[in-house]
């Protein structure tokens, strides 16, 4: 996995994250790869990172101890947006969220991201819930 074109996508995704840490970075990805419940997808076009997203099976003990599996940093870099890299990486983690028996699949996205919004749509997902988070 190229950790530079990770964080080249990333920074597309957070541009004012001035806390990037090379060896902190370097120590997550191998955790995030040795992690067998966890996919860190990295689409290319044309041998260009073009997009990415992490998708994590969370174990869970209702709905008959299915678990259930959430995405994060879900973005596509801005000259590859609307050529059908974001809904592959979103069809790639339903297709792993289904295979380790999830029986729901989320993400929370800001409410300014209308055209990531769309995208979320078109693959499946419904905006129907309040969705909160508190930084630390």
């Amino acid at each position: 996995m190229d950790l530079s074109a990770l964080r080249g996508l990333l920074a597309e995704l957070h541009a004012s994250d001035d806390a990037w840490d090379d060896a902190r970075a370097a120590d997550a990805l191998t955790a995030i790869l040795a992690d067998p419940r966890r996919r860190l997808l990295l689409a290319f076009d044309d041998g260009e990172a073009a997009g990415t997203l992490d998708v994590v099976v969370v174990p869970n003990l209702t709905r008959g101890a299915r678990p259930y599996a959430v995405i994060e940093n879900v973005v596509v870099a801005e000259r590859f947006r609307r050529r059908g890299v974001g809904r592959a990486l979103m069809d790639a983690a339903v297709a792993h969220a289904r295979e380790e028996g999830c029986y729901k699949l989320q993400l929370i996205s800001g409410g300014q991201r209308d055209a990531a919004h769309q995208l979320y749509a078109a693959a499946g997902f419904a905006d129907d819930f309040h969705g909160y988070r508190r930084y630390l």
